[in-house]
This record gives structure tokens, sequence and C-alpha cells, in this order.
């Protein structure tokens, strides 16, 4: 039986995101002996506002926060975690990789741009759809409080305050479960979400190394996720839920959806992945550009891996078949 939900120790520090649709999640725990703070939001005045009121109301200010715990290393997770640590002293903890993924993804210098131009040119997207969104990138800086650097790693199967730490890679590559067995709760972060699908996005890989596929990747850790206990459920987004294999297999049928549409569609001389987004977002506009190909790309790369399709590349474009029109 789950544990009633107010025995948890957890307090949720809900704020809302700039430019983005909706709201973000930290967590308060004090069941471990030290204040922790679970994710660090967006690093603006509104996010730092409610968290110091949060704590007023406990009796308690930022400089009580002795950890700093971060479920992934997207932006609007790790805004505040710099100026908390700066008036706190907390420990700042998360997954060994999490500085690297950072860096990875929130360089907006000409070597990313060029990454960036190269790959999305190569799955078919025009070149002035990329100029354009190459444009907008440099207005989400401001929101982008890079990590890099941690006091304390949590990698795959570690302990943490009673916490057992379960690496679930997809969504990102550093996605971190924080399960506390004995309490029968767990600090889920983005790997899964009740209302909303996760979608993994495109990564650059480190140098030497290829570019992982994201969503193949994520439902490997989905079925992982799923024969865990996890008791109580504390997103990144949105309130907690319980039942938490009935939300993986949300997830996955919604993946099995898009195959279905995409299976029904692409003709015999192959579609791009931008073709494949442009089928399965008929209005995307380039402010989501970026986000609708990739979904595209890991749908059409799940299918590869399930034999489904085949691929090539042909004057240095990914084109996607059906494995009956290439025999």
């Amino acid at each position: 039986m789950i544990a009633p939900l107010e025995t948890c120790h957890i307090q949720p520090v809900t704020v809302a995101m700039p430019f983005l649709l909706g709201e973000v999640n930290m967590y308060l725990y004090d069941g471990g002996g030290t204040l922790t703070l679970f994710d660090a939001a967006v690093p603006t005045e509104e996010a730092w506002q409610v968290l110091q009121k949060t704590l007023a109301a406990r009796g308690a200010a930022v400089r009580d926060i002795g950890r700093v715990v971060l479920t992934h290393h997207h932006f609007d997770h790790t805004g505040l975690a710099g100026r908390v640590v700066d008036e706190s002293g907390a420990e700042l903890c998360g997954h060994p990789e999490l500085p690297l993924q950072a860096g990875l993804s929130y360089t907006f210098d000409d070597a990313h741009n060029a990454w960036l131009a190269t790959l999305l040119e190569g799955l078919g997207t025009p070149s002035d759809l990329v100029a354009s969104m190459l444009e907008r990138r440099p207005l989400q800086k401001p929101f982008v409080h890079r990590v890099d650097r941690l006091d304390r790693t949590l990698p795959d199967g570690t302990h943490l305050d009673g916490f057992r730490v379960v690496h679930v890679p997809g969504h990102s590559p550093t996605d971190t479960l924080f399960v506390h067995e004995t309490d029968g709760f767990s600090i889920t972060g983005d790997h899964i979400l009740e209302h909303i699908t996760p979608n993994p996005i495109m990564r650059r890989p480190p140098p030497g190394q290829d570019r992982i596929k994201s969503l193949v990747q994520y439902e490997e850790s989905l079925v992982r996720c799923r024969a865990v206990e996890l008791g109580w459920c504390f997103p990144g987004h949105g309130k907690p839920f319980a039942d938490h294999r009935h939300v993986v297999d949300r997830i996955l049928s919604r993946h099995q959806d898009r195959n279905r549409r995409i299976l029904a569609w692409p003709p015999g001389t192959g579609a791009t992945p931008y073709e494949t987004a442009r089928h399965l977002y008929p209005r995307m506009g380039v402010e989501v550009l970026f986000f609708c190909v990739s979904v595209a790309l890991g749908q059409l790369e799940l299918l590869e891996s399930q034999g489904m399709l085949t691929s090539s590349a042909e004057e240095g474009v990914l084109r996607y078949f059906p494995v009956t029109a290439r025999g």
C-alpha cells in the first residue's frame, strides 16, 4: 500500500516559466537531517521570491539550505542553483556528467551554431529556417544558469539521505530518479510526467563520440523505470501522482501512436526527418523547429531500431524509407 502523501516530508515550490507555458517545480526536503532543495527552477527574480517566501513560512531562509540536488541539466531545473549555493554554501549534487552535458547544450558560440546548422540541414531542414532558428537562440541565454561544477556526484546505484539514485537517460542524458524506498516516494524530475509526454531532443555529442539516439534510449529507461517501486512521484512539472506504471504506459502508447501515423504516411521515395516533422506538426513554426524535428527524428530512429524503416544519406541529407520500398 502506498504511503500517505503527507508523510513524505516534501514541500513543492512551484514557479512560472518565462516565455514558456506552464510551471516548474522545486522541492524542499527535510527528512534526512539536511534541508535539501531538489532542482532549482529558473533564474528569475519571481522564482527567487517564491523560494524565499516558502522558506520563511516554515521558519527558514535560503542560508539554511545545506544541499541542492539536480535531477538533470535542463535550464528550467538549474536556474537558481548558483544563487542558492552562493548565499548558503550548500553542497551542489547531481549526475557525474551534468556539467559536461550542460556545456554541450547551453553554449552560445559559433561552434555550437555550426553543429546545429550542419545537423538540421542534414535532416532536410531548409537553410533559411535554420538561419532563422539560430537568430532566436540568444533569446534563451538570460534564462540559462549553466552548471559547470558539482561538489558531489551521484552515479547510478549510490545513496543519499535515504534516497537510491537511479539513472534513467533519455529525456536528457543526465535524468536521475531519487527513490526513497523506506518512505515510499520518489523525486522524478522530467523522466515521467502525468499529463505531458516528455520528448527527448537531439543532443550534441562529446567530441569524438556518436550522437545518441535519444528516443531509443528513453524507451529503454522507461522500461527500467516501470519495474522500480516509486511510490508517490514528485515530478518536475505538474502535481504528485501515485501510479507511475500507468504514466509510463501512456508515454509508450503515445510513441506507438506516432509510429502508426508515420508508418501510414511515408512515400516509397522516403522522407526526411524535417518532412516527417511537417507531417506530425503541420503548423510548426521556427520557434519550435528544433523540438519538432527532434521528435520526428526520434520516432524515425525508433522505427528503424524495430526493423520497420531503413535509412540512407543521399547528397548529404538523411532519408527514411519503408522497409518494403527498399526490398
